[in-house]
């Protein structure tokens, strides 16, 4: 596929961590935390059956990309399928979960910096981080790779991080986080 803007293609290893961070994202830390404090343990069987299913309908989706590879999403695949109305329908949940998701994520991140400014409303770390997300947009795609390069390393330095500090929590009998 070529590229015909002067705006440089983002590369197989950016889109693939642009995938990873998308997964692991604020809201997994956030969420996991919920769930194990109202839960304890008994959450992690519930855990492994969502990562069970999320992995067969990503390997059936690769398996459709790789058997009949076409230019759009796997909303091209519920077109050619289903019909017109399914890519449609397809699209706008795509859509609609994806702003859901973007809100969830920016709320998430404003709980977590309440942390340590409880003084300040929620509202102005959601505002000050949506901000801060379209300018990366804004950027274009050198900015957004490079943006995407550092926020990945930092997510996956604090998924090795969680367990670590979850066994403190348990051996030193430490006053977990508020929202913990």
């Amino acid at each position: 596929m070529k590229h015909s803007s002067a705006e440089p293609a983002l590369s197989w290893w950016h889109l693939s961590l642009i995938g990873a961070g998308g997964t692991v994202g604020t809201g997994y830390f956030l969420g996991t935390g919920i769930a194990l404090k109202s839960s304890g343990g008994f959450i992690i069987p519930a855990f492994l059956i969502a990562a069970f299913a999320t992995w067969i309908v990503y390997k059936r989706l690769a398996t459709m990309t790789m058997a009949d590879p076409c230019e759009g999403s796997f909303c091209t695949y519920a077109g050619k399928a289903y019909g017109s109305w399914a890519a449609f329908l397809c699209g706008w949940i795509y859509w609609i979960s994806t702003i859901l998701i973007m809100g969830g994520q920016l709320t998430a991140l404003g709980i977590l910096s309440r942390y340590w400014f409880p003084s300040i409303p929620l509202w102005v770390f959601t505002l000050i981080f949506a901000v801060l997300s379209i300018s990366v947009v804004l950027l274009g795609a050198r900015g957004f790779d490079i943006a995407e390069d550092f926020f990945f390393h930092h997510q996956a330095l604090s998924a090795c991080d969680l367990p670590i500090h979850r066994c403190s929590v348990v051996i030193r009998d430490r006053k977990p986080l508020p929202f913990e």
